[in-house]
C-alpha cells in the first residue's frame, strides 16, 4: 500500500476523532462542574477553546501516535480487528492523555506513581481523559470499518475496486 494512501486514511481517521472528541467534552465537563458544585461554564466559549486548544495536541498524537502505529501494524494482523482495535485505541488515548498531564511529575521520580494516581483521581483531568480516549476509540474505528483488514490473500481493502468512502 502507498505511503501516501496510509498517511491519508489515518489523517481522516484522526480528523473524526478529534471532531468526537470535541463533542464529548461538553458532557464530561458538565459532569465535573456537578460533582463539585461549580457554576456551569458558558458551554460555547469551552466548546470553542478546547476546539482550539486540542488541534495541536491531536495533530502530534496522529504524527507521533497514530500514524506510527498504523504504518507498523500489518493490514492482516488481529489488531486491525473491528473488536480489538477501538479498544485498544480507547485506552492508548486514555494513557497518552495520562501520561501527558503528569509530565511534571516525571522530575520527580521517586514519587510518579503516587503522583500518578493522584492526577487520574483529580476530577479536573476527567474531561481531557474522556475526551483523549473518545478520539482514540473513534479513529481506530473509522480506520477499520472504512478500511477492514483482509481475511483471505489478495488486495487490502484499501486497494480494492471500489474503494470506500473515506468521509
Amino acid at each position: 500500500m502507498k505511503l501516501a494512501a496510509i498517511v491519508r486514511r489515518s489523517f481522516i481517521a484522526m480528523f473524526w476523532g478529534w471532531v468526537a472528541c470535541n463533542i464529548s467534552i461538553i458532557p464530561a465537563a458538565t459532569v465535573v462542574c456537578r460533582l463539585e458544585d461549580r457554576p456551569l461554564p458558558v458551554m460555547s466559549e469551552v466548546f470553542v477553546m478546547f476546539s482550539l486548544y486540542s488541534v495541536p495536541v491531536v495533530l502530534l498524537a496522529w504524527l507521533f501516535v497514530f500514524l506510527p502505529v498504523d504504518l507498523a501494524v500489518p493490514q492482516r494482523s488481529r489488531l486491525r480487528h473491528r473488536c480489538i482495535a477501538p479498544l485498544l485505541g480507547g485506552i492508548s488515548g486514555f494513557t497518552a492523555m495520562g501520561f501527558y498531564a503528569m509530565m511534571d511529575r516525571l522530575l520527580h521520580p521517586g514519587t510518579f506513581w503516587k503522583e500518578t494516581m493522584r492526577a487520574l483521581s483529580e476530577p479536573d483531568s476527567w474531561p481531557y481523559l474522556v475526551g483523549a480516549s473518545v478520539c482514540g476509540l473513534t479513529a481506530s474505528l473509522h480506520l477499520v470499518l472504512h478500511h477492514p483488514r483482509q481475511e483471505q490473500a489478495g488486495v487490502p481493502a484499501s486497494l480494492s475496486d471500489n474503494p470506500p468512502n473515506d468521509l
